[in-house]
């Protein structure tokens, strides 16, 4: 039997925000019409390591990932996006020993075939909304993260924490990345948003709960963007919102 294919809407802007001189965060689609086979892959990408450096790591890695998962026929989608994962890793980092200084977050999602995975490295997240409520599905990987699960300090302090922002995987950082994966089901009602720190560190949770449940999916992604601004934005802001549309059997 055929599988029911399942066809895919999504909103996404990248802004510079209200003080940054240049826009280190990028962004990718890989088809974003529909699940069906090879699917349809969104990618955000936070860049570090300077004006010219982070721009550049943040896209390699977000068109590396796009490409690498697209050349491959393994049927194992979630194999093959970890590779993907792996090779964008390769790219920037040697760049990186080259005297190129830049790394990069990278958050996807992935729908094929009914399904959705998410692969992740960073700090940037992936959110699911599903029946009203907003669920985190990515683990920042921050030195303060670490400290909360350690109990060393509470979840409270990080909004005033020092060591914040200090990264504990990065892609292009070292020769080896090791990619978080989750997969499940892809419900009727799922929305799924990807973003960078940009926006998730001055739109809290609940107000991002808050702009999905009460805008359409097409306005959520500037309705985001704008309450970071509205926060004096003095960060870069990239986010995506996947939903989905009607299913049809071919």
């Amino acid at each position: 039997m055929k599988h029911p294919v399942t066809k895919l809407k999504y909103c996404a802007r990248s802004d510079i925000g209200l003080v940054r001189s240049c826009n280190e965060d990028a962004y990718a689609v890989g088809g974003g019409e529909s699940d069906e086979y090879p699917g349809s892959l969104f990618v955000v990408c936070d860049g570090m390591g300077g004006r010219d450096a982070g721009a550049v790591a943040a896209q390699l890695a977000a068109n590396t990932i796009i490409e690498a998962y697209l050349s491959s026929e393994n049927p194992d989608r979630g194999a093959v996006l970890v590779a993907a994962y792996r090779r964008a890793n390769e790219r920037a980092h040697q760049q990186v020993k080259s005297g190129f200084r830049g790394w990069t977050t990278a958050t996807a999602a992935l729908f094929v075939e009914g399904k959705f995975y998410v692969a992740h490295v960073g700090d940037s997240r992936a959110y699911r909304f599903k029946k009203n409520h907003l669920q985190q599905i990515t683990e920042d990987h921050l030195y303060s993260e670490l400290l909360i699960r350690q109990g060393v300090i509470t979840r409270e302090d990080v909004r005033t924490h020092c060591i914040r922002d200090n990264l504990l995987r990065a892609i292009g950082n070292e020769e080896n990345i090791e990619v978080d994966l989750f997969v499940d089901k892809l419900q009727k009602d799922d929305v799924i948003l990807l973003c960078t720190d940009g926006v998730w560190i001055f739109v809290e949770d609940t107000d991002i709960e808050r702009i999905i449940r009460e805008n359409p999916p097409k306005d959520v992604v500037g309705h985001l963007i704008n309450q970071a601004n509205a926060r004096g934005g003095p960060d870069n802001a990239t986010a995506i919102l996947v939903w989905r549309g009607e299913q049809k059997t071919d």
